[in-house]
């Protein structure tokens, strides 16, 4: 039996585990999974990752997919109305828009010289900027955090100062040699792969805490999934996706 959890701290994640299985440290064995560390411009940390199973017993798959939420988390999950996520057309092309002179002056202080391009939809509310060069992994980062924090840092440099009843506020999306096109196949693939992990141990299975863009992926491709439905839990950062077993 064990359990795996994540936490600012190893020390907090560890508790929330032992808190789970109702055990002391003197019963477990502790394996540090990933170790906290500071994100991009300290704006996100990495959060730790801990694996606790109790002494003398045999890791088994279905031991912590048998994990229910604490009570107060229950309160906190949110059924899903999955809808299917908009396919939007990028078809424009913008020249000297805001967020190209913001990002080229981000990435260059970051020692990188890259290709800045912008299009947006036809009614201007979306924006595309899209980044190309060389050393493009350091601007996407682990699972897209530092892309993530980078568009949240242009997202709020265009829209700064708006008038919100006057002026439209811009969506800004981050694209980096096409990460992100191809992390929605990987979310995809590993959805599809919990999805029958579900339905042959006939259990709740968890996903990592992902942000929700990408939780809107997932709900989106398992809406149509017999015997299961997509439930959201948890607070930020740690807020996941739970597939539940339906019979």
């Amino acid at each position: 039996m064990f359990s795996e959890k994540w936490g600012t701290t190893i020390d907090e994640a560890i508790e929330l585990a032992l808190e789970d299985l109702k055990l002391t440290r003197e019963e477990v064995d502790i394996e540090v999974l990933e170790e906290p560390s500071k994100g991009f411009l300290n704006l996100r940390n990495k959060l730790a990752k801990v694996r606790v199973t109790k002494k003398g017993t045999e890791e088994s798959e279905a031991s912590v997919i048998e994990e229910k939420p604490e009570k107060e988390k229950i309160e906190k999950r949110e059924p899903v109305v999955s809808k299917e996520l908009p396919v939007l057309n990028y078809s424009k092309e913008v020249k000297n828009h805001k967020g190209e002179e913001f990002l080229k002056d981000v990435t260059g202080k970051m020692g990188l010289d890259l290709k800045v391009s912008v299009f947006s939809t036809e009614d201007d509310k979306n924006i595309k900027i899209k980044l190309d060069g060389d050393n493009i992994g350091v601007i996407i980062g682990k699972k897209g955090q530092t892309l993530d924090a980078l568009q949240y840092l242009t997202n709020l440099h265009v829209n700064r100062n708006k008038d919100k009843e006057r002026e439209e506020f811009e969506k800004i999306q981050l694209e980096a040699n096409n990460y992100r096109e191809k992390r929605q196949e990987t979310l995809i693939a590993i959805a599809e792969k919990l999805y029958r992990k579900c339905i042959r141990i006939k259990k709740n299975v968890k996903f990592d805490p992902m942000n929700s863009y990408e939780r809107k992926i997932v709900h989106s491709y398992l809406q149509s999934k017999e015997n299961i439905k997509t439930v959201s839990e948890g607070k930020e950062p740690f807020r996941r996706v739970v597939i539940e077993y339906v019979k």
